[in-house]
């Protein structure tokens, strides 16, 4: 007997909506469709947005696929409508991108936060080691969407809540360590946002003569990079380094982390120098060359590196910077020595 899993009933369910559209689709391309008739018109609009989501919140309400994934469902019809459906025609279509979608974003936006809070406050009932907002954030999106997409979700939530939410002060608890204050890091993001400002309205004013649709798309793009930007800068100094009884959470902003065990870890020294650099030798930091480290950590075997939107990097050499680098070093020595008793 075949077990009906989740991954069964997503694909069960998503059949019923993509075959309305798909029936859509065939009719229109048939021209079976007179959209000169109001009546029909919002028919198919009403199909496309509302009865296609809506009967695969039906299948899927009682299974334990998140209702979230309804949302490519709504994104699908929209698409489809706007493609299939004259432009003088999309009358319900525009009324429905004005009003229903913003709702509808907003309300995930809400649902996230909601939960994220929830969770906060059981992890400070259970007392657990760490009420990282963005390891939370991972956590929450993890119940919200589907397991492929939370990197992308989170990452995108924690630039809004780093940039623009957070702004209260860290204070760094005795077993924490920062990694920004003497670092090249805020320089570099500094000089990074300041030359993406002054290039953003060079561009501008030269790309809008030739095409004001294109110059705007750029503009905005551009502003979304500088914000992500800031955001990143913020989480510097709300991620620190933070060590326990087992183990050291290695954080680099929302854009990278790594964890690492006492029982894993071969060699740590302070150095800004490598001797023998392989494949499996990688900095913390996202920007490379361009940004200094001032400790080496080798480990037994390999380990990951969690990146921006879920990319992975295997390493078994870390360099990474620590602002207190002699207190680092005797606190994970400490670790070590534990471990090894």
């Amino acid at each position: 007997m075949t077990k009906f899993t989740a991954r069964n009933s997503i694909y069960f369910a998503l059949s019923a909506p993509v075959l309305i559209i798909l029936f859509i689709v065939l009719i229109v391309q048939a021209n079976w469709v007179n959209f000169q008739n109001p009546y029909i018109t919002f028919a198919i609009t009403f199909d496309l947005l509302i009865s296609s989501p809506i009967i695969y919140f039906l299948f899927i309400r009682k299974t334990k696929v998140p209702h979230t994934t309804i949302i490519p469902i709504f994104i699908l019809g929209l698409v489809v409508g706007t493609y299939i459906i004259p432009k003088e025609n999309q009358f319900f279509l525009h009324l429905f991108k004005f009003w229903v979608l913003p709702v509808i974003e907003l309300s995930i936006l809400f649902l996230v936060i909601v939960k994220a809070r929830k969770t906060i406050i059981k992890f400070k009932q259970a007392q657990q080691h760490s009420q990282d907002f963005y390891s939370i954030l991972k956590v929450t999106c993890s119940t919200i969407v589907p397991q492929k997409i939370v990197p992308i979700v989170a990452t995108e939530l924690a630039m809004i809540y780093y940039g623009f939410i957070r702004w209260k002060k860290f204070h760094l608890q005795e077993n924490e360590f920062s990694y920004h204050k003497k670092s090249s890091t805020q320089i570099l993001l500094g000089a990074i946002i300041m030359l993406l400002l002054v290039e953003t309205f060079a561009i501008h004013l030269l790309v809008i003569k030739w095409n004001a649709t294109v110059a705007w798309i750029l503009f905005g793009l551009s502003i979304y990079t500088v914000l992500q930007l800031i955001g990143f800068l913020k989480s510097l100094s709300q991620r620190p380094i933070v060590l326990d009884d087992e183990r050291i959470y290695f954080r680099y902003g929302f854009m990278a982390e790594t964890i690492v065990h006492y029982a894993d870890i071969e060699s740590i020294e302070i150095g800004n120098k490598v001797k023998d650099v392989d494949k499996l030798t990688k900095k913390l930091s996202i920007f490379g060359d361009l940004d200094s480290y001032n400790i080496i950590l080798k480990l037994k075997q390999e380990q990951k590196i969690d990146g921006l939107y879920g990319l992975k990097k295997k390493y078994t050499t870390l360099l990474f910077f620590v602002d207190e680098k002699e207190k680092f070093i005797s606190k994970v020595l400490m670790g070590i020595a534990k471990h090894q008793q």
